[in-house]
């Protein structure tokens, strides 16, 4: 008589029955609202509001070196946020621009080139704040390495600039999609510790 023994799941099937219960929620969670991404007031007499003098007349690549630098008194450097990402959180706040949910914006994936495999190209994602699961990603399009803050290939400069970047973030929240938080499942990766409270 062969006796059967039942079978016992691995991490790595865990791992992805909890993802499968994630993703259901942050569907559910998607579907259960709108998501509207709006620029409610004029970006460009905004943007001169702090701009400093000195960078009035700045391309994006100074404007964002001056931002590493912190010579952006209203925009104060923050690691691991980009230029882009910290002006799409002060417009935000100033309520220029209004999300749908309380969150945080930032480029969220890229494309490759496929031979060199650099980057070409940015999309942008919102983290919702009040979900565990749900990050909303712009499916409106990316933004080509080299077009941000520019105009059919001419490069804007200040306020103009940061305008154009609001804009061209913003606009690709035109169609979103759901997608899997990456810290949804953090104390409970296959071959790692919890974490000790």
């Amino acid at each position: 008589m062969q006796i059967e023994t039942p079978e016992v799941p691995t991490a790595h099937t865990q791992f992805y029955e909890r993802q499968a219960v994630a993703w259901e929620q942050a569907e559910a969670e998607f579907s259960s609202r709108t998501w509207p991404f709006l620029i409610v007031g004029d970006v460009s007499q905004w943007a001169r509001t702090w701009l400093p003098a000195g960078l009035v007349d700045a391309s994006p690549a100074e404007l964002d070196a001056a931002y590493v630098r912190g010579e952006l008194p209203y925009i104060p450097y923050a690691p691991y946020a980009r230029f882009t990402e910290a002006v799409i959180a002060k417009a935000a706040e100033d309520g220029i621009v209004v999300l749908p949910v309380p969150g945080r914006l930032t480029s969220t994936y890229v494309h490759r080139d496929d031979v060199t495999e650099r980057q070409i190209a940015k999309g942008y994602g919102l983290h919702v704040a009040d979900s565990a699961v749900l990050e909303i990603r712009s499916a409106a399009g990316v933004i080509w390495e080299g077009e941000l803050g520019s105009s059919e290939g001419s490069r804007l400069h200040g306020a103009a600039a940061i305008e154009r970047i609001v804009h061209q973030v913003i606009d690709t929240f035109a169609h979103v999609r759901p997608f899997l938080h990456y810290a949804w499942d953090k104390d409970h990766q296959p071959n790692t510790r919890p974490r000790q409270q």
